[in-house]
């Protein structure tokens, strides 16, 4: 288990809190006997083929004029579907899939237990989200990336069209903060991973003067996940990890052999380890100690 500490980390997207929480990834939450439960189950099939996301919401309320025109801003064009039943309101994808929204009336079961960062949203956001949607993408098209980052999108679409506190993708280990999301969304090439909301991270500390960031979600897209140390007062350390999981995610022929050197300057080098995982679990990882 990596545990989390107290820290004092300065991004510009919001409050820098950071709290003790597991890594563990939410399960679904569905309510007996609702019209979600099908689709619950359906998208925690393994090999369901289906793609899954979670929004914190106030109320159970969804604009769904305000998500038609969300997602076209974001260039995915939606059409009401008749699939949509009680709970459930239902969108045929242009191009291909469908995107169905369940609206649970009750809090997200396991978001006050979740990991916690700059990124995610405070314990008085989670509280007042007394409603969470179950947002499922059926038979989105392309690649594995292509459908998350569409993924992505009908998120921040949701996102817009109710009073969100939190959202995440199915694959995810914890929610971020809404405006966040969309903002890294609509700055994203359409068709082009997010990375920075796709691929998770967990801070911990490295002993009195040091902490490390550990990336969650690099393996699902063939790659080694990073392990980077820095000085706790090292603001650019978050920066850093997101730039080298982007340009292994983006070029997937780069290769970082045991022993070579990287850097963001020609002077700076760091040396490239193989060391297990400070989860304790899984394969190695990529470790990287700033200066």
């Amino acid at each position: 288990m990596r545990i989390l500490f107290p820290l004092i980390f300065l991004v510009g997207c919001g409050s820098p809190a950071v709290g003790a929480a597991a890594d563990a990834p939410a399960e679904p939450a569905g309510s007996s006997g609702s019209p979600v439960d099908a689709l619950n189950e359906a998208a925690s099939a393994e090999g369901s083929g289906i793609s899954l996301g979670f929004v914190l919401t106030r109320s159970e309320a969804l604009d769904a004029d305000a998500l038609i025109a969300a997602a076209g801003a974001l260039g995915v064009s939606l059409a009401p579907s008749e699939a949509g039943k009680d709970a459930v309101v239902a969108f045929a994808i242009d191009g291909g899939g469908h995107l169905m929204v369940g609206r649970m009336p009750a809090p997200h079961p396991d978001a006050p237990h979740m990991p916690v960062s700059p990124l995610t949203p405070d314990a008085e956001a989670v509280a007042r989200a007394q409603a969470h949607f179950i947002v499922t993408g059926f038979a989105l098209p392309g690649t594995l990336q292509e459908r998350d980052a569409l993924m992505a999108r009908l998120l921040a679409a949701v996102v817009g069209a109710c009073e969100a506190e939190g959202v995440m993708l199915g694959h995810g280990i914890l929610f971020y903060k809404p405006a966040l999301f969309a903002d890294i969304v609509a700055n994203t090439e359409p068709g082009l991973l997010p990375v920075e909301i796709c691929v998770d991270l967990t801070m911990a500390p490295e002993g009195p003067e040091r902490m490390s960031f550990l990336t969650h979600g690099m393996q699902r897209y063939g790659r080694e996940e990073f392990y980077v140390t820095a000085r706790r007062d090292g603001s650019d350390a978050l920066e850093f990890t997101w730039m080298m999981s982007r340009w292994m995610i983006y070029d997937p022929d780069k290769q970082l052999p045991t022993g070579d050197t990287v850097g963001r300057t020609p002077e700076e080098k760091m040396t490239v380890q193989r060391a297990p995982s400070p989860t304790g679990e899984g394969p190695e990882v990529i470790r990287l100690d700033m200066p």
